[in-house]
């Protein structure tokens, strides 16, 4: 008994007195190494600890010099039992200026290899427009979409070896969302641009349900109320590549514009919705509306 009490005492020690802080701040600075200057994390103030959640002020993650990512607020703690096996599982709760986002995250440990497992995570009143990397992304896959909205739901992935195994479950509702406009130069359609539109406002929100499984991604819902552009009857699926890149896409649906959005794209004025088809890749879509190429 005497030596159980000499060990547990120890751990308290150590636990209490590790200089976690110093070695947080460590790992955070590594990352620009790591990643030969294209990423970067700086935490204004660093609250660690081995039981408790350590607590981060103002996180935030640079992209060759642009910030793509600003938490003021963020908590990130181990959960004690998952550090005993292969699969560590973090959980998270972060305070942006505009929303929160909790959840957490597991991931797979094997030898120096460290993988993505599983990530639930919950959206609340959270502004979309935060989450700067989005719009970069689409920009990179030629798909230059500006977007705003407040976001409500959750997203559950859990990833597996095997690609057939993988699950995915989507429930979101996006409100007060905004696009921006969208070039499209078709001069032989008398085509420009599609105007800056309002897809959602008041209360009423853009619904997105999507599930995956199988290696098949299937949209069970997607509707955009409007009033500026509408979107329904939209159907389709998508299938996964065993290195998870969206090999093919099969999507469709019927669009309505609003006069003011098609100023500049008169061809796709229409008292009647237009069809939407998505074809292709994620890397390589083909997008036409109403027989227009959106994107090619």
């Amino acid at each position: 008994m005497y030596v159980f009490t000499l060990v547990v005492a120890f751990v308290g020690f150590v636990v209490l007195l590790f200089p976690l802080d110093t070695v947080i701040g460590h790992f955070l600075a590594q990352v620009e190494e790591d990643t030969a200057g294209k990423y970067r994390v700086v935490v204004a103030d660093i609250d660690g600890s081995l039981i408790f959640d350590s607590h981060f002020k103002n996180f935030r993650v640079y992209q060759q010099g642009r910030e793509i990512l600003s938490v003021p607020e963020l908590d990130v703690g181990f959960s004690l039992f998952s550090l005993l096996g292969d699969n560590k599982t973090v959980g998270f709760d972060a305070v942006f200026e505009k929303g929160e986002v909790s959840g957490k995250v597991a991931l797979s440990t094997k030898g120096k290899q460290i993988g993505l497992k599983m990530i639930d995570v919950g959206f609340e009143n959270f502004a979309t427009d935060q989450l700067r990397f989005i719009e970069d992304y689409l920009a990179s896959a030629k798909m230059p979409l500006s977007f705003s909205g407040v976001l409500d739901g959750t997203v559950s992935v859990s990833l597996e070896d095997d690609h057939r195994a993988s699950e995915v479950d989507v429930k979101l509702k996006i409100s007060q969302a905004l696009l921006g406009a969208i070039p499209i130069n078709q001069e032989q359609y008398s085509c420009e641009a599609i105007e800056e539109a309002v897809l959602a406002e008041g209360q009423t929100g853009i619904e997105l349900e999507i599930g995956l499984s199988n290696a098949k991604i299937m949209v069970n819902r997607f509707f955009i109320p409007g009033p500026d552009i509408k979107l329904t009857d939209f159907t389709g699926s998508a299938h996964i590549s065993r290195v998870y890149d969206v090999m093919r896409m099969s999507f469709d649906g019927k669009v309505l514009f609003s006069e003011k959005s098609t100023e500049k794209c008169l061809a796709l004025r229409s008292e009647e919705p237009l069809n939407l088809v998505v074809r292709g890749s994620i890397n390589k879509p083909n997008v036409t509306l109403g027989g227009i190429p959106l994107v090619q």
